[in-house]
């Protein structure tokens, strides 16, 4: 790897001293009283049966600044990656056991060459409870898995299970103790955080997006349930849209003029692609030709790079829909599409063809706060530089995040900060500038590392690097 060319800072000094090692560049500017050595770390090196938990570990000189080490600034990350449920930096948590004395470490039964396939959460359920049964030799534990069902009063809910928790506790009522402190700790994943909890013989975690969501997209709708059919139902989900002719008059559903015009029949289940989303939307529309000029035909397209949705028509007529179903008579929004489908909450009239309005909240985008979180243990002992991420029912949460980055925000694999300081972090407590600022002889050894808010696991394609400058003083 080739040296680092010259700084772009504003003091446009030529570069005084380099370095060249295997996993990072560096080199030095010199300033009036402050000095910055810049960085590129990367795993581009990594070895595949050793390094498999997006680690980056680096052995740093003896002698490397020539002041008092002070703050940390990110320049750029550059980032191949995909999402997984489970894998290699999110399987394990200890617990100790009357029977054990001492905590043991579980290891969810996951090969960790490879990323563990979960599509739902009643399967992580049985996965822990059987990691957990199978390393203590006992069959005390059990596992629930729990959606947040949102209160029924509220009219304006177009969703159920938003939401999830999990309960660990143990059939006879013996307590025990669960540790979610570990680096690849199952504990954000699923509500816990990176707490401890003790003292007690049952745990429920905070609330969760469900692990389906990022999976496939749940739909309920109890109008096709063939023994008890129900309409503006509260446990409906993604299945409700209506539909308006070229006078702008609503549609009325052609089985049950109950129910919404669009309604998917799936009384309980889950897509796994948006192909098949798209088949029952096309299918349901087009029950409705008739009722334009020409009969029409509805097509429905995804944009995989902008996750919008498109409806249009063969014939270019005029049509509408809509996602407020109250019209006037105290009717909710139970089961709406909107969010599914990139929609706001309204109806839209008089349109020849139609493009989401933003992104669908489904897959990958069924929750839009997600921050990935570089971090290192170089900031160890530099505690009010600590990243606090309040989770588990509100416990707060402390990570060796060095920079939390905005996931919507990296665009084509690279993120550059907007402003020059909006990463700087103060870092004359943490154990590198204890290393260095008071000649520490033992080894300047860094670990770099992975993590996301919502605890599930970062599979690169390729690689991830990243451009930082340690500032200290002269």
């Amino acid at each position: 790897m080739g040296l680092l060319g010259r700084a772009t800072d504003r003091y446009d000094q030529p570069p005084l001293f380099f370095y060249n090692f295997e996993h990072e560049h560096t080199h030095i500017e010199s300033i009036m009283g402050v000095d910055k050595r810049t960085f590129i770390v990367s795993n581009l090196h990594r070895d595949e049966l050793s390094d498999i938990n997006n680690d980056v570990n680096i052995t740093l000189p003896n002698s490397i600044f020539s002041g008092k080490v002070d703050s940390i600034n990110l320049k750029h990350l550059f980032i191949d990656y995909e999402y997984e449920i489970i894998g290699t930096s999110n399987y394990e948590f200890s617990i100790a056991y009357p029977s054990t004395n001492n905590p043991v470490s579980i290891n969810l039964a996951i090969d960790k060459t490879l990323s563990y396939v979960i599509q739902s959460d009643d399967e992580l359920a049985i996965l822990i409870a059987d990691s957990i049964n199978n390393t203590l030799g006992t069959v005390d534990f059990q596992v629930y898995h729990t959606n947040v069902i949102t209160y029924h009063r509220d009219v304006y809910r177009d969703n159920s299970d938003l939401l999830s928790n999990y309960t660990i506790f143990t059939s006879s009522g013996v307590q025990f103790t669960i540790d979610f402190s570990a680096k690849s700790s199952l504990g954000p994943l699923i509500g816990f955080g990176n707490n401890i909890y003790t003292g007690e013989s049952s745990y429920k975690s905070g609330n969760v997006p469900p692990i389906y969501a990022y999976e496939s997209i749940r739909i309920s709708n109890k109008a096709y349930d063939t023994t008890f059919k129900q309409y503006d139902q509260s446990t409906d989900i993604a299945c409700k849209m209506d539909l308006y002719d070229s006078s702008g008059a609503l549609i009325t559903n052609h089985l049950d003029t109950r129910d919404t015009t669009i309604s998917l029949p799936i009384v309980d289940g889950y897509l796994y692609n948006v192909r098949e989303f798209i088949t029952y939307l096309e299918a349901e529309l087009n029950i409705y030709s008739s009722a334009y000029a020409g009969n029409p035909t509805f097509t429905v397209g995804f944009d995989h790079t902008t996750y919008k949705f498109t409806i249009t028509t063969d014939k270019n007529v005029l049509f509408g829909i809509g996602f407020r179903f109250d019209r006037g008579d105290g009717r909710n929004n139970y089961g709406s599409l909107h969010r599914h489908l990139g929609f706001s909450k309204n109806i839209y009239q008089g349109i020849t063809t139609i493009t989401s309005t933003q992104p669908a909240a489904i897959f990958e985008r069924a929750y839009v706060a997600e921050y990935l979180f570089v971090c290192s243990d170089l900031i160890k002992y530099n505690y009010d530089a600590s990243l606090i991420v309040t989770e588990s029912q509100g416990n707060a949460t402390f990570y060796e995040s060095l920079f939390a980055i905005p996931t919507n925000q990296i665009i084509n694999n690279a993120y550059s900060p907007v402003f020059n300081d909006e990463h700087r972090v103060r870092i004359h407590a943490s154990l590198l500038a204890k290393k260095y600022n008071e000649a520490l002889a033992d080894s300047k050894t860094i670990n770099f590392y992975l993590k996301t808010s919502s605890g599930r696991h970062i599979k690169l394609n390729t690689q991830w690097s990243l451009k930082f400058e340690i500032e200290y003083n002269n």
